[in-house]
Protein backbone atom coordinates (compact mmCIF):
# COMPACT_ATOMS: atom_id res chain seq x y z
CA UNK A 1 0.00 0.00 0.00
CA UNK A 2 2.73 2.51 0.66
CA UNK A 3 3.79 2.32 -3.10
CA UNK A 4 0.26 4.41 -3.58
CA UNK A 5 0.04 7.84 -3.91
CA UNK A 6 0.69 11.88 -4.97
CA UNK A 7 0.53 17.09 -7.96
CA UNK A 8 0.17 20.91 -10.21
CA UNK A 9 -0.65 24.40 -12.67
CA UNK A 10 0.59 27.63 -13.69
CA UNK A 11 -1.74 30.53 -11.44
CA UNK A 12 1.00 32.04 -8.76
CA UNK A 13 0.24 31.01 -5.21
CA UNK A 14 0.05 34.31 -4.00
CA UNK A 15 -2.74 35.11 -6.86
CA UNK A 16 -4.60 32.75 -4.59
CA UNK A 17 -4.02 34.46 -1.46
CA UNK A 18 -2.58 31.34 -0.07
CA UNK A 19 0.16 30.33 2.26
CA UNK A 20 0.06 26.57 1.50
CA UNK A 21 -1.28 24.83 -1.47
CA UNK A 22 -5.31 24.10 -1.12
CA UNK A 23 -6.88 22.75 -4.01
CA UNK A 24 -6.71 20.10 -6.61
CA UNK A 25 -4.19 17.91 -8.79
CA UNK A 26 -4.66 15.74 -11.53
CA UNK A 27 -1.44 13.42 -12.38
CA UNK A 28 -0.68 10.41 -15.26
CA UNK A 29 0.88 7.35 -13.37
CA UNK A 30 2.45 4.19 -15.10
CA UNK A 31 4.20 1.32 -13.45
CA UNK A 32 6.31 -0.81 -15.89
CA UNK A 33 8.64 -3.88 -15.28
CA UNK A 34 11.71 -3.94 -14.83
CA UNK A 35 12.42 -7.42 -15.66
CA UNK A 36 10.06 -9.77 -17.24
CA UNK A 37 9.27 -12.17 -15.01
CA UNK A 38 8.34 -9.77 -12.14
CA UNK A 39 4.66 -9.77 -11.30
CA UNK A 40 2.77 -6.21 -11.60
CA UNK A 41 -0.09 -7.51 -9.31
CA UNK A 42 2.61 -7.17 -6.44
CA UNK A 43 2.13 -3.62 -6.46
CA UNK A 44 -1.43 -2.29 -5.43
CA UNK A 45 -3.13 -0.48 -8.50
CA UNK A 46 -0.74 -1.30 -10.67
CA UNK A 47 -3.15 -0.75 -13.88
CA UNK A 48 -4.03 3.16 -12.76
CA UNK A 49 -3.42 5.86 -15.09
CA UNK A 50 -4.91 8.56 -12.98
CA UNK A 51 -4.76 9.74 -9.77
CA UNK A 52 -6.94 12.80 -8.91
CA UNK A 53 -5.54 14.89 -5.22
CA UNK A 54 -7.37 17.13 -3.74
CA UNK A 55 -5.25 18.99 -0.67
CA UNK A 56 -6.32 20.98 2.27
CA UNK A 57 -4.38 21.77 6.08
CA UNK A 58 -1.95 19.23 5.65
CA UNK A 59 -5.02 16.21 4.78
CA UNK A 60 -5.31 15.13 1.41
CA UNK A 61 -7.66 12.67 -0.59
CA UNK A 62 -7.43 10.48 -3.71
CA UNK A 63 -9.22 8.76 -6.45
CA UNK A 64 -7.39 6.57 -9.07
CA UNK A 65 -9.04 5.28 -11.77
CA UNK A 66 -8.85 1.16 -12.28
CA UNK A 67 -7.94 0.39 -8.88
CA UNK A 68 -9.68 -1.84 -5.88
CA UNK A 69 -9.37 1.13 -4.02
CA UNK A 70 -12.29 3.89 -3.74
CA UNK A 71 -9.76 6.35 -2.16
CA UNK A 72 -7.50 7.14 0.24
CA UNK A 73 -7.51 9.79 2.57
CA UNK A 74 -4.33 10.67 5.19
CA UNK A 75 -5.24 12.52 8.33
CA UNK A 76 -1.96 14.44 9.36
CA UNK A 77 -3.71 15.04 12.84
CA UNK A 78 -3.71 11.10 13.24
CA UNK A 79 -0.75 10.75 11.25
CA UNK A 80 -3.07 7.92 9.41
CA UNK A 81 -3.99 6.58 6.16
CA UNK A 82 -7.27 5.12 5.57
CA UNK A 83 -8.03 3.44 2.27
CA UNK A 84 -11.84 2.62 1.12
CA UNK A 85 -12.05 -0.30 -1.04
CA UNK A 86 -14.80 -0.45 -3.85
CA UNK A 87 -18.33 -2.51 -2.22
CA UNK A 88 -16.71 -2.27 1.26
CA UNK A 89 -18.04 -0.80 4.57
CA UNK A 90 -15.15 -0.77 6.68
CA UNK A 91 -11.98 1.37 6.37
CA UNK A 92 -8.50 -0.16 6.34
CA UNK A 93 -6.11 2.31 7.66
CA UNK A 94 -2.07 2.19 8.82
CA UNK A 95 -1.12 4.04 11.91
CA UNK A 96 2.48 6.12 10.37
CA UNK A 97 3.07 7.31 14.14
CA UNK A 98 5.12 3.88 14.06
CA UNK A 99 9.48 3.77 12.82
CA UNK A 100 9.55 2.39 9.89
CA UNK A 101 11.09 -1.28 9.60
CA UNK A 102 14.29 -1.27 9.87
CA UNK A 103 14.73 -3.66 7.02
CA UNK A 104 14.09 -0.99 5.07
CA UNK A 105 15.31 1.85 6.00
CA UNK A 106 16.66 5.63 4.72
CA UNK A 107 20.15 5.15 3.53
CA UNK A 108 20.72 8.65 2.15
CA UNK A 109 18.42 11.87 0.86
CA UNK A 110 19.59 14.03 -1.74
CA UNK A 111 18.70 17.60 -3.32
CA UNK A 112 18.94 19.15 -6.64
CA UNK A 113 17.76 22.21 -7.85
CA UNK A 114 16.43 22.96 -10.99
CA UNK A 115 16.52 19.72 -12.21
CA UNK A 116 12.91 19.23 -14.22
CA UNK A 117 10.49 21.54 -15.68
CA UNK A 118 6.73 20.48 -15.08
CA UNK A 119 3.58 22.35 -16.77
CA UNK A 120 6.38 25.23 -17.64
CA UNK A 121 7.65 25.45 -14.01
CA UNK A 122 11.18 24.83 -12.90
CA UNK A 123 11.35 22.26 -10.56
CA UNK A 124 13.78 20.33 -7.62
CA UNK A 125 14.12 16.73 -6.99
CA UNK A 126 15.05 14.78 -3.89
CA UNK A 127 16.42 11.64 -3.79
CA UNK A 128 15.31 9.21 -1.17
CA UNK A 129 17.12 5.87 -1.31
CA UNK A 130 16.20 3.36 1.17
CA UNK A 131 17.51 -0.78 1.77
CA UNK A 132 14.97 -1.55 -1.08
CA UNK A 133 13.59 1.31 -3.28
CA UNK A 134 14.79 4.30 -4.33
CA UNK A 135 11.94 7.02 -4.09
CA UNK A 136 12.51 10.34 -6.40
CA UNK A 137 10.04 13.57 -5.86
CA UNK A 138 9.94 16.41 -7.83
CA UNK A 139 8.54 19.62 -6.94
CA UNK A 140 8.23 23.26 -6.86
CA UNK A 141 9.14 25.65 -3.60
CA UNK A 142 6.24 27.40 -4.60
CA UNK A 143 3.39 24.92 -4.18
CA UNK A 144 4.28 25.11 -0.08
CA UNK A 145 2.97 22.85 3.14
CA UNK A 146 4.18 23.00 6.45
CA UNK A 147 6.87 20.25 7.29
CA UNK A 148 5.31 20.18 10.87
CA UNK A 149 2.02 18.90 9.32
CA UNK A 150 3.77 15.58 8.67
CA UNK A 151 6.59 15.15 11.28
CA UNK A 152 4.76 12.59 13.69
CA UNK A 153 3.96 10.49 9.77
CA UNK A 154 7.54 8.33 10.15
CA UNK A 155 6.27 5.07 9.03
CA UNK A 156 5.54 6.15 5.88
CA UNK A 157 8.80 8.52 5.85
CA UNK A 158 6.16 11.79 5.39
CA UNK A 159 8.36 13.09 7.57
CA UNK A 160 11.59 13.21 5.86
CA UNK A 161 9.95 13.49 2.28
CA UNK A 162 7.71 16.41 3.13
CA UNK A 163 10.59 18.12 5.64
CA UNK A 164 12.99 18.40 2.78
CA UNK A 165 10.47 19.50 0.16
CA UNK A 166 8.28 21.45 2.07
CA UNK A 167 6.01 21.12 -0.41
CA UNK A 168 3.46 18.99 -2.23
CA UNK A 169 5.31 17.16 -5.17
CA UNK A 170 4.50 17.34 -8.86
CA UNK A 171 6.28 14.42 -9.99
CA UNK A 172 7.36 11.28 -8.11
CA UNK A 173 9.38 8.01 -9.15
CA UNK A 174 9.40 4.93 -6.80
CA UNK A 175 11.87 2.04 -8.24
CA UNK A 176 11.74 -0.88 -6.56
CA UNK A 177 13.12 -4.61 -7.30
CA UNK A 178 11.61 -5.08 -10.56
CA UNK A 179 9.05 -2.30 -11.13
CA UNK A 180 9.35 1.54 -11.60
CA UNK A 181 6.36 3.75 -10.65
CA UNK A 182 5.84 7.17 -12.12
CA UNK A 183 3.49 9.20 -11.47
CA UNK A 184 3.76 13.21 -12.99
CA UNK A 185 1.22 16.24 -12.48
CA UNK A 186 -0.61 17.21 -15.77
CA UNK A 187 -2.80 19.94 -14.51
CA UNK A 188 -3.12 22.15 -10.94
CA UNK A 189 -5.94 23.84 -9.84
CA UNK A 190 -6.07 26.09 -6.87
CA UNK A 191 -9.45 26.60 -5.10
CA UNK A 192 -10.89 26.39 -1.37
CA UNK A 193 -11.60 22.77 -0.62
CA UNK A 194 -14.27 21.77 1.99
CA UNK A 195 -13.60 19.77 4.59
CA UNK A 196 -16.86 17.87 3.79
CA UNK A 197 -14.95 16.00 1.09
CA UNK A 198 -13.06 14.11 3.39
CA UNK A 199 -14.26 11.47 5.44
CA UNK A 200 -15.77 11.30 9.17
CA UNK A 201 -13.45 8.46 10.12
CA UNK A 202 -14.37 8.44 13.71
CA UNK A 203 -17.52 7.56 12.89
CA UNK A 204 -17.13 4.77 10.28
CA UNK A 205 -16.13 1.02 11.08
CA UNK A 206 -12.23 0.46 10.82
CA UNK A 207 -9.41 -2.06 11.19
CA UNK A 208 -5.98 -2.23 10.72
CA UNK A 209 -4.17 -2.99 8.15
Amino acid sequence: MKTLTILLFLTPLFSCGQKYFEGEIVYSNETIKKESSFDLNRIPCAESKSTAIVYKNGDFFSRLDNCFIEYQYFNHTMSQVFYKLHGADTLLFEDYNKNPPEGDSIISVTKYNNTDTILNIICNRIVVQRTNTKMIFVYSPDLKVNPAWFKNARSGYYDVIYGQMKSVYLKYIIEGEGYISTSIATKIDHKPISSDIFPEVAKLPKTPL
